[in-house]
């Protein structure tokens, strides 16, 4: 992190160790810009380039989110993506905790929850289930699950699915499967 006096000019950073550079104070747009680059790897040709105003999708800015994650930078990654597209989260650290948050929210339910599969003391795939069963009432069965997993080996994919999730996102969170995802299951025509 550079400060903004600083005049060195940008390929010198580029040619240097250091993988990528922004100036203080950082943006969300910066910090994101250095996880995408930690996270995918720096490659010249693919240029991380932010949606302008005119790109994004108008998306309620009250729609109910509930994000469950045991890990915090995964959490930051998340709500700061869902702050790029004018969105905020409720946050749950694991499955107990959703269906506690979900519970308590009453007649006012969640228009999707965006779900790790493994957590500590109840995982996604249990926690959807449970969600998913009816016993919550029909309003709650009925809010799309959507998996967000690191897992990429063959049939976590169908796992998520035969738990009852409605989607699946693999982490590294790609930015566009992200707000594809949520246009699917925000959007009314």
């Amino acid at each position: 992190m550079t400060s903004l006096a600083d005049t060195v000019n940008v390929n010198d950073y580029m040619e240097s160790v250091y993988d990528m550079h922004f100036p203080q104070p950082a943006t969300t747009q910066d910090i994101l810009k250095a996880l995408h680059t930690l996270m995918r790897g720096y490659h010249p040709d693919e240029i991380y380039v932010p949606q302008t105003e005119g790109d994004k999708v108008a998306f309620n800015p009250d729609a109910k989110i509930l994000l469950v994650d045991d890990n915090k930078v995964n959490q930051l990654v998340a709500l700061g993506l869902l702050e790029e597209l004018g969105l905020d989260a409720d946050v749950a650290n694991n499955g107990l905790e959703a269906i506690k948050t979900v519970e308590n929210a009453g007649n006012a339910p969640y228009e999707i929850i965006l779900m790790d599969c493994q957590m500590p003391e109840m995982d996604g795939y249990e926690a959807t289930r449970e969600l998913k069963s009816g016993k919550y009432g029909e309003n709650v069965a009925k809010i799309p699950i959507v998996a967000m997993t690191a897992n990429a080996m063959e049939g976590d994919k169908e796992k998520c699915f035969a738990s009852g999730m409605d989607d699946y996102i693999s982490k590294p969170i790609d930015p566009q499967r992200l707000e594809q995802v949520l246009r699917k299951y925000l959007l009314t025509s």
